[in-house]
């Protein structure tokens, strides 16, 4: 007699009432298992993860409970706890997390409302800074002009950085 059920790694127990568990189905009927919270297991980043600035970063996650299977993406929410909410999903690309060490937090929702999470910890470095260029277009150099003459400068300017 066999009451435990496995569904995506998650055991399910269903519990015999009046007449016992047989191989048929018991004339009492069963008392299934409280709702549990999904599972929620973060498969990227790694915990610990480092990184720089501006850098975008894929995160995983997968969810699932004995009453609902697995957990569609729609309800999985990425949060930090620094930089608040940042995306809905199984997979979430995000690049806007600010400098500083991150709790990110993934938490799932089944069908009954009942939540669970998972947690891991990112690091995000500042990036280094790159040197803005500058360049005059024209006038051309070597160019001559008369004295008196009106000159036209143009130049084009580049900071990775940003303004």
């Amino acid at each position: 007699m066999n009451n435990r059920r496995t569904l995506l790694g998650i055991s399910v127990f269903a519990v015999c009432i009046l007449t016992g568990c047989g191989d048929d189905e018991p004339s009492g009927g069963f008392i299934p298992a409280e709702n549990a919270p999904p599972v929620v297991t973060i498969t990227g980043p790694q915990n610990g993860y480092v990184t720089t600035e501006k850098f975008t970063i894929t995160f995983t996650a997968t969810a699932a409970d004995h009453e609902d299977g697995l957990i569609p993406g729609t309800n999985i929410r990425w949060e930090s706890n620094k930089d608040g909410e940042f995306g809905t999903g199984s997979e979430v690309l995000w690049s806007g997390l600010s400098v500083g060490s991150h709790a990110i937090t993934a938490t799932a929702t089944d069908s009954h409302g009942d939540t669970g999470n998972s947690t891991v910890s990112v690091n995000v470095q500042a990036a280094p800074a790159q040197t803005p260029s500058a360049e005059i277009v024209t006038p051309i150099n070597g160019s001559s002009f008369a004295a008196g003459e009106e000159v036209a400068f143009l130049a084009a300017v580049d900071d990775p950085d940003g303004p």
